[in-house]
Parts: structure tokens; sequence; C-alpha cells
């Protein structure tokens, strides 16, 4: 029998990662894991013709009712949904979700209403089958308790953390030299899903904001529904010689864009704890961030850059000429923020139930 199961889609971003760190660091420990994606290294693969979550789930339900999921002592899923094969197999094992953030607050802003609907109903019946949720963040946790009916202790706040093996501090005059910035130059950086939660119109308009007062560049890792939109914008704008899209990029090599950057721009709309706002302080890069999820528990102080609760682009672009004029002063690491903390904190959970 597996020890672990670990259930995840596997489309890039912060849920694709923070599995990735999960499974890497069972493994090292001596856990014997099966994962379950949508990705050629899965254990069991599940190939998918949309994409899409829902497809993903309707596929992964009929291999548990058709006998194929492995029998493990611990489920581990990545959205609530995904407990639902297990839940209607009556399994044994016990079974633990990490929820990343609000999935349906956030789906009500791009899906249709129906889709929602469904999500909501699977999601009621699925949760109650989870011996313990895991919340990346506190208000997470408290969306959850308000939504479903369950006890207090059902839930546990752990959040997430970065790989301090691909991030970390780095020589910044090396990477700038590894492309195409010169050291002086001013250079912010978004990285994420290019979605419409990110609030990428703010982003953009902070950067025009920014622009306007010093010449500087923007960086862009990630691909997502809303890339046709951002390059029409940018082209309208004329800055296309200022912004540069790279597309995903793997995670080392967004550890060198984090070290040649000066400051990690957040402008979304709603997180629950951004993997890359931890992954940006492990590399001792700055963060401006608007004030979602934890990151007000991340970023404590002037030091490792600034939380804005106004959504104004005038607003924002202070606190990050700010971080630009300073910015020898914020180079430093944090070493809480790393994934460490985040499995320890797991693997005391499985024992303890």
């Amino acid at each position: 029998m597996t020890d672990v199961v670990v259930v995840d889609q596997g489309t890039p971003g912060g849920r694709d990662t923070y599995t990735r760190n999960l499974v890497s660091m069972l493994r090292t420990n001596g856990w014997e894991v099966s994962t379950i994606r949508m990705t050629s290294d899965a254990d069991i693969q599940i190939s998918l013709l949309t994409g899409s979550d829902l497809e993903f789930l309707l596929r992964f339900t009929i291999l548990g009712l058709i006998g194929q999921l492995p029998n493990a002592s611990i489920v581990h899923t990545q959205r609530t949904v995904e407990l639902l094969p297990f839940y209607l197999l009556r399994s044994d094992a016990q079974m633990v979700v990490t929820c990343h953030g609000k999935d349906t607050l956030e789906m009500s802003l791009h899906r249709p209403w129906w889709v929602v609907s469904l999500y909501n109903a699977v999601e009621s019946i699925a949760i109650r089958s989870a011996d313990q949720v895991i919340c990346v963040d506190q208000s997470t946790k408290q969306y959850l308790l308000q939504k479903h009916d369950l006890p207090d202790d059902r839930f546990v706040v752990i959040p997430v953390g970065a790989d301090g093996t691909i991030f970390n501090p780095r020589s910044q005059a090396e990477c700038r030299h590894q492309s195409d910035y010169e050291l002086d130059d001013d250079i912010l950086l978004f990285a994420g899903r290019l979605s419409e939660v990110k609030n990428l119109p703010l982003l953009l308009n902070t950067f025009v904001e920014v622009q306007r007062r010093r010449e500087c560049f923007l960086v862009i890792a990630g691909d997502g529904g809303q890339r046709e939109a951002l390059e029409r914008s940018l082209h309208k704008r004329g800055l296309n010689e200022f912004v540069n899209l790279c597309g995903t990029v793997e995670h080392h090599v967004l550890a060198d864009l984090m070290n040649l950057a000066d400051c990690l721009l957040l402008t979304s709309d709603h997180e629950g704890s951004p993997n890359v706002v931890r992954e940006a302080r492990a590399c001792g890069l700055p963060v401006v961030s608007t004030d979602v999820g934890d990151v007000s528990q991340i970023i404590t102080d002037n030091s490792q850059g600034y939380v804005v609760t106004e959504r104004s682009p005038e607003v924002i672009a202070d606190r990050v000429e700010l971080v630009l004029d300073d910015n020898s002063a914020s180079r430093s690491p944090d070493r809480k923020v790393l994934f460490e903390f985040t499995y320890n904190r797991i693997e005391t959970l499985y024992f303890k139930n």
C-alpha cells in the first residue's frame, strides 16, 4: 500500500509548485508517494482534452469508480472537489486537502454561474470527507468556516513556502550580465498566471505611472487567458520596448529573474498565500503588493517591501519608487519563508491523525 497519494491537476502556478515541493520532500524523508496529475511525470497521468479543472475532476472520478486509484494510508489533494472520488468510494484513507484560496469566489469572476454552482455543490459534499483541511492563510480558513458547517478544529492554517535550493540570493550583477539589462537599470518583475484575478490593468497602470517618473523596465513571467489582451494593451500604449513577456518559465529561470530584478510587483484582487512572494523574499527581492491573502504577514517591515491597501496606480507607484531608491538596503533574504517549515507542519499533521 502507498503511504501518500497526492492529487493535483498540474496547471502551472502556485498549486503546482506546492505539490512538487511537497512530493519531493515526502520522498526525501522516506515516504512512498503516488501522484495523480495531468503532467507527464505523474505516476497516474490523466490526459485532458480541454485542460479544465472540471474535466480533470470528471476523468479522475471515473478512474476511481472503475477501481484504478491506488490504495493509500493518506490522500492529500489540492482542491476540495478532488476528494470526491474517495468520498464516493468510502475510502478508509486519512483525507487531507490544502485549500490555496477562495476558489469559488475567484471562479465567479470569470466562469459561468452554472459552473460556479456545480463547483459549490461538489465542494460542499467532498469537504465533509476531509479529516483535515489545510488553509494557506487565515482569510481562507474564515471563508470556508462561514461557507460550510464544519468544526473549527478540522481546519489548520499552514502557509506555503519557497524551495530554498532554487530560490536563494545570487549576484545581481552576474544575473544582469547574462541578460540584456544594464546594472543601473530599474527593473520590476511580475510572476504568475495572466488571469483576471491578477488585475493586470492595475499592473500596467502602475508601471506606466512609474515609467512617467523614471525610465524602468517590466519583466512578466507567466502565461494565461489574459495574454492577448495584455499584448494589445502594451502595443496600444507603446510599451513593447520596456516590457519583456517571458511566458511560463522554469523555476531556476524565475529565480534568476528575481535576482536580477529590483522589485516584485503584485496587483492581485484575490490571493491565498502567494508563493511567488515567498520565493521573492527567499531571494532577498523586495515586494510591493496589494493587500491580499497573507502578504501582510510576509512583508512585515519596509526593508522587505510594502503592502498597499489602496488600489491606486499612483499610490502603488509611490511605494515602488521607495524600493527603487533604497534597493541596496533591501536585499537580505528571509529564511522563514522556506518550504521546509511548511513541510514539517504537514508531516506532523499526518502523524497526528
